[in-house]
């Protein structure tokens, strides 16, 4: 098995690599999604780098404090896992407590999460309306889909009754779509009996 950072097909295109050997080790790719982007599993990835340590040292860490997590949160992570093992392996060198404190990890952290306090001076307006409108009306299309357009029943997914169901499809739109496939299948239903009455 090989591994690359970068998708060898696309270096081969761009003349980086040679193309024969780079499709005959490319015939599986596995695109793996950056830490930045799932900082959901830091707490999970820390404690299990802290467990690595104390696997093999007497002194046993109970984990990482909170405000270490938040400093943690706040890093970029451009070198992914590694440069998250290796910095949360010298705060454990650093800790003098049972957990690892914020103040544990090295200047470089500290600098990293400093950085990204003042990326942006103008944050990003969030409209939650708009947000939890546009998941409501995605879970209302696939209620209806997977109740093959019946309403009682996509209601019942919904868990609501059939009156609002009725309202938030009317609210979105979502009605009118059906009724044009409706319009069109009526349509053609009479043009093919008139073409079939003409023959006869």
């Amino acid at each position: 098995m090989a591994t690359a950072s970068r998708c060898l097909i696309e270096m081969a295109e761009q003349q980086d690599y040679r193309a024969e050997l780079a499709y005959y080790l490319s015939p599986l790719v596995i695109q793996t999604v950056a830490l930045s982007d799932r900082m959901e599993d830091l707490p999970m990835l820390t404690q299990a780098f802290i467990e690595e340590v104390n696997r093999q040292e007497a002194r046993q860490l109970e984990g990482c404090s909170q405000s270490a997590l938040e400093l943690l949160a706040q890093c970029r992570w451009h070198g992914n896992l590694d440069q998250l093992k290796e910095a949360v392996l010298v705060a454990c060198q650093n800790s003098s407590g049972p957990r690892v404190e914020a103040a544990d990890f090295s200047d470089s952290v500290q600098r990293g999460a400093r950085a990204t306090r003042y990326e942006s001076t103008h944050p990003s307006e969030i409209d939650l309306v708009a947000y939890v409108e546009s998941i409501e009306k995605d879970l209302i299309a696939r209620a209806l889909q997977q109740g093959q357009q019946n309403k009682s029943k996509a209601a019942k997914l919904l868990g609501i009754n059939r009156a609002k169901l009725l309202r938030r499809i009317a609210h979105f739109g979502l009605g009118a779509q059906e009724e044009q496939d409706e319009q069109l299948d009526s349509t053609a239903f009479r043009e093919a009996n008139d073409e079939h009455g003409a023959e006869s």
